[in-house]
């Protein structure tokens, strides 16, 4: 008999101690800001218990931002932002945004453009960020798609305005995160996830992006993937515990899973600059092009105008 007493007393005070850390789980997670996913296009990334387990954040914690699909995105610019604007209106609690590929764009060109939204932004998650529009739609064509493309001069500056027969509101003078990123800084980590060979956005870009950010912030880590996948980089158990240690780091988890020297997901900026310069440089020449599409649409307007007006006149 005393010896079912013990174990009774031991199951009861077992069942009491799981009790006790329950509670103190819940509320260490009201304690945590809520997470804003926003994913691609056709909503790549998207997945709550995925989310989860990467954030160690409970789900009721975590909302899914509207995207706009194809013909109306816009590789996150103003289509794809008025969602996030939507999303983040009437919030006034702290927040974390995790973005997938498209929604990296949007998330970094939409806080770069409305700072009043940083205080409560606590960190940034960026799954396949994507740099440039122009540069996705280039590398994505030549890739994944028709590596021969390659051959042809002038693609990357050409594909951008062909590709509006899908991207009907996209403009590749417009907003670009690599652009964009020169205003924001956020007090908080700011995450990037990017595969070596990912055959939808380029690699370079997403260094360029990371030298970019670090001119500003210094809480920025870069977590490089070999292999070719493009969303979901951290469905591996240890890749996971790596985004969450980050996070719990700044007090915007619960207690991580390994300990790890943050410096390993801190490579130095400077060996990214050159890929920053380049992509700027493409960049810049788009404005170039912009600047002389208007006088060429103008001649092209006045000859179609004087055509008819021959004809009718006939």
């Amino acid at each position: 008999m005393r010896r079912l007493n013990k174990t009774i007393t031991r199951y009861m005070l077992a069942l009491l101690l799981m009790n006790i850390l329950h509670g103190m789980e819940q509320e260490n997670q009201r304690e945590l800001p809520k997470v804003f996913v926003i994913p691609g296009i056709s909503n790549d990334g998207y997945d709550e218990d995925y989310v989860t387990r990467t954030t160690g954040i409970s789900p009721e914690k975590i909302h899914r931002v509207g995207t706009p699909a194809i013909p109306l995105s816009d590789l996150g610019q103003s289509s794809c932002t008025k969602h996030l604007k939507d999303a983040l209106q009437n919030n006034e609690d702290d927040f974390i945004l995790y973005a997938n590929s498209q929604g990296t764009a949007t998330a970094l060109n939409f806080l770069s453009q409305n700072p009043k939204h940083k205080d409560n932004c606590k960190g940034i998650v960026l799954e396949a960020v994507l740099g440039s529009g122009n540069s996705a739609i280039y590398h994505s064509t030549t890739v994944r798609f028709v590596p021969a493309l390659k051959k042809i001069p002038g693609l990357y500056y050409l594909a951008p305005y062909l590709a509006k027969i899908f991207f009907l509101t996209y403009w590749p003078a417009g907003d670009q995160p690599i652009k964009s990123v020169k205003n924001l800084k956020i007090n908080g980590p700011i995450i990037i996830g990017h595969s070596k060979k990912d055959p939808e956005l380029s690699y370079k870009d997403a260094c360029a992006i990371y030298y970019a950010l670090r001119q500003k912030n210094d809480d920025i880590y870069f977590i490089s993937k070999n292999g070719n996948k493009h969303v979901e980089l951290f469905r591996n158990r240890n890749n996971a515990s790596t985004v969450r240690n980050i996070l719990a780091s700044h007090g915007l988890s619960p207690a991580g899973v390994n300990s790890i020297d943050l410096r390993d997901y801190q490579p130095d900026p400077a060996d990214h600059k050159a890929a920053y310069d380049e992509l700027m440089a493409k960049e810049r020449t788009h404005i170039w092009i912009k600047r002389g599409l208007w006088p060429i649409s103008f001649i092209m307007a006045y000859k179609i105008v004087t055509w008819l007006s021959g004809k009718i006149l006939r």
